[in-house]
């Protein structure tokens, strides 16, 4: 099927759009102007020179075929494929697209047909050998690419090149192209030729003449009319199937015809492109260009319109010429020294250092040009300034310090120059003015600069001086009358003045605040009232009412030197500046930037009520349609070229998945663009990194460094210079695995190791602790059966035997004094066996691992508080407070406890007299807090410190990682505080 944004050489398709270029004649054998042409060559990265055919595919790239190969433009550089890239052999006959498959091309060579496909070329292999010399390609509206060859015709569809049993003379092809209709039309030596495919039918449809042999081209337009390029020099047309006419050719040789979307025909030929117009590809009704317009060469042999409507030629050694879809003319042989006017009926008057140029518009797209030079009654010196008066008048400075007015109602083409002027100043009591700038109000009123800082305004009827203001800068840049009919001046370095000028008698002078210091260069206002003030180096500045908007180079203007101002009819405003052009469109910022008009100062630019943009430099007029220069309004279709992790190449036709060391990526993307492709910009985000847009760029690559494991979802999207932003942006999706000991069967391999370590770890402590519990065990029992029993029978021994001694004593049968001595030693002895085993108890009950229970610990210091208590008719009462419940203790933390709360109890009745005694233990935030207090008399801490109980209590406690404080004083009692820790 064919595609309907698709038009080569052969081959004619209707696209929307336009197509614009300026035809212009010129007279008096003044140049040509320049067309909009821009050659591409070796230079550029082309194969070759020679250009053989041309196609475009589905991404919008240009192929073009050369006898080195197929070069692929993507409006930025060139791709090429040629015998090193598998080509075997490397001059390209014809090239078409492969209807299903995007960015897929086929390649006709004269060794058979490759197709190439994610930038690698293969062979389409075939066993006929007629299909050995592929002469041209074309494909129709069901997606079957044609084949011509040298033996036959040929069908490619599925992969599969199948020959097609055509009959008669048309079994060979020298040239072919498909029609609308589904027809294949075919050309060879013997004439032209139809097969239709749906019954497999073969018809001459002319064979007269020999003009056929050797013929160059043959194509159809959107009517499906065909048209052969013969070799006699002219052109056969056939419509509905049948010889309509033969067009001479007029001593040139066609070489195609191509037709534009406004339905323009244009033919190649061996001398010049012609602009036929709608009706007939006739060169002889047709506007000739060449090499004078800006063609590389006047031999073109084919052409090509591509999606965005530019039109495409190519030569047989100066490369490939593209002329862009504008309306638009350039002269570039003027030496302007002034700004243009537009009079009434739309001619176009320039002054210039050879006299006053007129542009007269002559229909149909068509131009004449006529310079007028200095003729009787003219002032001396060039012309400089020029305006328009209210009766259409022509008001021009000259270098004599002259002003002139040309009364030009009445001039017409048959005058041969223009009418002799009026000088108006200077003029009796006119002095000379500065006629660098001058106005023309609507009231006939003409303002001058007079020098001096001062501005007067002069009668257009008969020459009076009205009025002259003082008090205005010195250095006056610019007069202007504005919608209210205000005057405004504008200063070099003196900023801005404003005349209300509708009463001269009353008119005052006033400064407007805020721009006392611009250096002006032009004022405009808009439609809607709006002053654009354009300055040297400051931007421009928009007054609007009390607002006073700067706007610069920040704001995307060319540059901050702003030159001049126009309205367009859709309100777009066009401001040139010293870099070329820029416009905002419906008046309002954004600004864009058109620098393919010209990248030279702009001094002048005004638009005509039909919508034509005059714009002059110092040495050029263009001449811009602007109702039929189309805007770039397409929205340019992004894609990812190329990816690298870490220098890599990565393949971007199956899923990316890169290793956690390959995260530095540079990631290459482009816009294909034919139409300017020098103002696409870029912006891309990265999702999950980035939560907007990057700024726009022209790279068309970026990198990101040290990516952190993860999905990434790369978007892509351009810009376009109208600000026309992609539908879809370009996506791209990939992920940076995490290193091996971040990845889950790591990390489950790694718990599962922690755990048995653990477990292994804990298992080894549980038994540790049982066995530790075991020996706790079995050495309280043997401490309990074995030494306790020992030292509770000594203990009796002794009893026993201090009752012997006390009866031999009483019987006198020894020594009284030895008998006491022995007695008290015993007694002694019997003192320490008990305080042993009391000791020994506590010890066994401390490592014990049944006692190892703060509820046991308490109970025990209880019952030994209460024995010792009531045996000294002591009161003895014991609080707790907190969880004392839950809390497991140990031998080291019981014994402790233990010790310290004997030793305070036994202190306070032993010593302090006491009758009250109060204990109370709490839990808090994980630690043992016990205080034991007494109403007993109390101490001298500093007196007592020595005193081995005190410091064996305060050792345990320090032992334990705890604190003890003793609070005390002579008469008042004593309070003993632990706190110790509670270790499970």
């Amino acid at each position: 099927m064919n595609r309907p944004l698709m038009l080569r050489s052969k081959t004619q398709r209707r696209l929307p759009g336009h197509i614009l270029v300026l035809t212009i004649f010129l007279i008096s054998g003044s140049p040509a102007q320049q067309l909009p042409f821009h050659t591409l060559s070796v230079r550029d990265g082309l194969l070759s020179n020679y250009i053989m055919c041309i196609e475009q595919d589905k991404s919008g790239r240009l192929l073009i075929g050369t006898p080195e190969g197929v070069s692929v433009f993507d409006g930025v550089s060139f791709t090429n494929f040629s015998s090193k890239e598998g080509l075997a052999v490397a001059s390209v006959t014809a090239l078409a697209c492969d209807p299903v498959e995007d960015e897929t091309v086929l390649i006709g060579t004269t060794r058979g047909l490759y197709i190439l496909r994610q930038n690698r070329v293969r062979q389409i292999p075939s066993s006929d050998p007629g299909a050995t010399w592929i002469t041209d390609l074309d494909t129709d509206r069901d997606g079957t690419v044609w084949a011509g060859a040298g033996g036959g015709l040929f069908r490619y569809r599925n992969g599969d090149l199948e020959r097609v049993p055509v009959t008669g003379k048309a079994r060979t092809v020298t040239r072919l192209t498909v029609t609308p209709d589904g027809m294949v039309w075919i050309l060879n030596d013997l004439g032209v030729h139809r097969y239709d495919p749906r019954r497999g039918m073969t018809r001459t449809i002319d064979s007269s003449g020999a003009y056929y042999t050797g013929s160059n081209a043959i194509m159809h337009d959107a009517k499906g009319d065909v048209f052969v390029c013969a070799r006699d020099s002219s052109i056969v047309q056939f419509s509905g199937g049948v010889l309509t006419r033969k067009i001479a050719g007029g001593g040139v040789l066609p070489m195609f015809v191509v037709q534009d979307n406004h339905g323009i025909y244009w033919v190649g030929t061996s001398n010049g492109l012609y602009a036929c117009g709608s009706e007939s590809p006739d060169p002889s009704l047709g506007v000739r260009y060449d090499m004078e317009n800006g063609l590389p060469a006047s031999a073109l042999n084919l052409g090509f319109f591509d999606a965005e409507n530019n039109l495409w030629f190519g030569t047989e050694g100066k490369g490939i010429t593209r002329l862009e879809d504008r309306h638009v003319a350039v002269f570039a042989d003027v030496d302007l020294t002034g700004l243009g006017v537009f009079d009434k009926r739309g001619v176009l008057w320039l002054t210039s250092v050879d006299g006053i140029w007129e542009y007269r518009s002559a229909g149909q797209m068509r131009w004449t040009r006529t310079l007028h030079r200095a003729d009787r009654g003219w002032p001396t010196g060039y012309p400089y300034a020029i305006v328009l008066d209210a009766q259409g008048r022509l008001v021009v400075t000259f270098a004599s310090a002259r002003i002139a007015l040309f009364d030009i109602a009445h001039y017409g083409t048959q005058q041969r120059g223009l009418p002799v002027p009026t000088v108006i100043v200077p003029r009796g009591d006119v002095p000379p003015p500065d006629g660098f700038t001058i106005c023309a109000d609507r009231k006939d009123r003409l303002w001058c600069n007079f020098g001096e800082g001062r501005l007067g305004a002069v009668s257009l009827k008969d020459g009076r001086l009205l009025r002259m203001f003082s008090g205005i800068p010195r250095d006056i840049r610019k007069i202007y009358e504005d919608l209210y009919g205000r005057i405004w001046v504008g200063g070099y370095n003196s900023g801005v003045t404003i005349i209300d000028a509708s009463d001269l008698g009353s008119a005052s002078v006033t400064r407007v605040k805020g721009l006392e210091t611009i250096s002006t260069r032009n004022f405009f206002m808009d439609r809607r009232g709006r002053m654009w003030i354009g300055t040297l180096l400051d931007g421009l500045f928009v007054v609007d009412r009390d607002t006073i908007i700067r706007y610069s180079e920040r704001d995307n203007l060319p540059s901050n030197k702003v030159h001049s101002f126009a309205e367009a009819r859709d309100g777009t405003i066009w401001i040139g500046t010293q870099t070329g052009m820029a416009y905002a469109p419906g008046g309002d910022p954004p600004f864009r930037i058109d620098q393919d008009l010209t990248d030279s100062p702009v001094y002048g630019c005004a638009v005509r009520q039909d919508g034509l943009l005059h714009i002059t430099t110092r040495y050029q007029l263009t001449l811009v349609d602007l109702t039929k220069s189309a805007r770039d309004t397409v929205p340019p279709v992004v894609r990812i070229t190329g990816m690298q992790a870490n220098g890599k190449f990565i393949d971007l036709q199956s899923p990316i998945s890169l290793g956690a060391g390959e995260n530095n990526c540079r990631i290459e993307y482009t816009a294909v663009r034919l139409r300017r492709p020098a103002s696409i910009r870029y912006q891309y985000m990265l999702e999950g990194v980035h939560t907007s847009w990057s700024a726009p760029t022209r790279e068309r690559s970026l990198a990101f460094a040290a990516l952190r494991p993860g999905s990434y979802t790369l978007l892509v999207r351009a810009i376009n210079g109208e600000g026309v932003v992609s539908r879809e942006p370009a996506r791209l999706v990939f992920t940076i695995n995490r290193p091996y000991w971040q990845q889950w069967w790591f990390i489950l391999l790694s718990i599962t190791v922690i755990g048995l370590i653990l477990f292994g770890v804990i298992r080894g402590r549980v038994r540790r602790l049982l066995e530790i519990e075991r020996i706790r065990a079995r050495i309280a029992a043997d401490l309990h059966d074995d030494i306790g029993s020992g030292l509770t029978r000594i203990a009796l021994m002794t009893e026993v035997m201090q009752r012997q001694v006390h009866g031999l004593s009483r019987q006198q049968k020894v020594d009284g004094a030895l008998v006491h001595e022995i007695g008290a030693t015993m007694s002694r002895i019997g003192s320490i066996s008990r305080e042993l085993v009391e000791g020994m108890s506590d010890v066994v009950w401390s490592i014990d691992p049944r006692n190892d229970s703060l509820v046991r610990l308490i109970d025990r210091v209880r019952v030994f508080a209460l024995d010792v208590c009531e045996s000294q008719d002591v009161d003895f009462r014991l609080e707790t407070r907190g969880d004392t419940q839950q809390q497991t203790t140990n031998s080291d933390l019981s014994r402790c406890v233990l010790l310290v709360s004997k030793e305070a109890i036994n202190n306070a009745i032993r010593h302090s007299g006491a009758s009250q005694i109060g204990m109370m233990v709490r839990v808090d935030n994980g630690r043992l807090h016990i205080e034991i207090r007494d109403n007993g008399c109390g101490f001298d801490e500093a007196a007592l410190s020595r005193i081995n109980g005190l410091t064996n209590m305060r050792n345990r406690v320090e032992k334990a990682a705890g604190t003890l404080h003793i609070i005390s004083a002579t008469g008042d009692g004593t309070s003993i505080r632990a706190e110790i820790p509670l270790r499970e």
